[in-house]
């Protein structure tokens, strides 16, 4: 069996990552719970419908103020990073933008496969102007999203882009293996 690839959610405490993957991957909606439940790691494999592949995806502790860093180990096992943010709280944002500037200082391809969310619950009004947002997102070559936690539809685009974005080949460069065909004498043979 190949390697299952993984998709690391990521983010700052209690802005509803758990809740966000457990509408995904069961349906459920405990985006309303009001006790909040600390994470401090799970990992859940799906299928995810695009491309029919299994995907572990791990639900994250969420990061503090005084520590926003991606541990070390997480840089060499993902595949793709989900970044998730809500427009509550200011704070969340900041968080995601250290940990994308965190995954660029570490990681070879600046082409790796993250997303960032931003997580909407019912009720709660999206910042009309998310132009910051937008503009940071391309800054940062990153695909910005808005969905609703309650709407499992809405938060699955999110999961299949990403997938398709680990399911691309990385492109291989391409140079020349030496100038035209000649031929390596190797032990007295030509070759």
């Amino acid at each position: 069996m190949g390697k299952i690839p993984k998709i690391f959610v990521c983010g700052f405490k209690g802005i509803g990552k758990s809740s966000l993957i457990q509408k995904v991957v069961f349906n459920e909606d405990s985006s309303h719970q009001s006790q909040y439940d600390e994470t401090s790691e799970d990992i859940y494999a799906v299928t995810i419908e695009t491309d029919k592949d299994k995907y572990m995806i791990v639900d994250c502790a969420g990061l503090q103020d005084n520590k926003v860093e991606l541990p070390r180990h997480y840089l060499q096992l993902a595949d793709g990073f989900l970044f998730v943010y809500s427009p509550t709280d200011v704070k969340s944002f900041h968080v995601v933008d250290l940990l994308k500037k965190d995954l660029d200082k570490y990681q070879d391809r600046k082409d790796f496969p993250a997303i960032a969310i931003l997580s909407l619950y019912t009720g709660i009004t999206p910042p009309t102007d998310l132009t910051d947002a937008q503009a940071w997102a391309q800054r940062e070559k990153i695909r910005h999203f808005e969905a609703n936690i309650e709407n499992r539809t809405a938060l699955s685009e999110p999961f299949a882009y990403l997938a398709s974005r680990i399911s691309q080949p990385v492109a291989k460069p391409s140079f020349p293996l030496g100038a035209g065909n000649k031929k390596i004498s190797i032990g007295g043979k030509q070759q």
